[in-house]
């Protein structure tokens, strides 16, 4: 009799996307939490309500925080991420009042920000891709942000969960240093 139980499932590359165009951030293995559960108290709860995301917001100073609710898209046209054009099977909209933290002390004490998240969920993977606009602060029009979170099955148990973020530049700009 093999008491070595079943083989352990072959181990998954880290996340492409945050791997070549972006920072990482984050690299953290999380033991005993399935790919199901991370999705479910992260991002996206089966009955459709956010449970962690917006609370997280407001625990950091944002105010005027609204959830857009998940957007299906329609089978066999996924939605497309302008910035990484990839396939994800749902997305909404964020937005709130941040705080400002920055050390550019011009204009107003606060930011107008609008995320837009698309996500993508199969058998071993989750993928959030956000893209951060701002308005309401200087050279807003010059850029955007762009996140991702990226987990993966690792071993029978486990999560590897990986976060990358760049700036995108949509024009020129002279403090494009200062703004990275």
């Amino acid at each position: 009799r093999d008491r070595a139980g079943p083989a352990a499932p072959a181990e998954l590359p880290p996340d492409a996307t945050v791997e070549k165009k972006m920072t990482r951030v984050l690299n953290r293995r999380l033991r005993g939490v399935s790919l199901d559960t991370y999705v479910e108290k992260i991002w996206c709860a089966a009955d459709g309500t956010d449970p962690f995301y917006g609370g997280w917001l407001a625990e950091g100073g944002c105010t005027d925080i609204t959830m857009g609710g998940w957007e299906e898209a329609p089978e066999g046209a996924p939605f497309e991420n302008t910035w990484d054009a990839l396939p994800y099977a749902r997305r909404r909209k964020v937005s709130y009042v941040y705080p400002r933290t920055t050390h550019l002390y011009i204009g107003p004490p606060t930011a107008d920000v609008v995320q837009t998240h698309h996500l993508s969920v199969d058998n071993d993977r989750c993928a959030l891709a956000m893209t951060v606009d701002t308005t309401g602060i200087p050279y807003a029009d010059v850029f955007s942000v762009e996140i991702r979170w990226a987990a993966r099955r690792v071993g029978r148990r486990d999560l590897q969960v990986e976060v990358g973020m760049c700036v995108v530049f949509h024009k020129g700009s002279l403090l494009r240093k200062k703004i990275q």
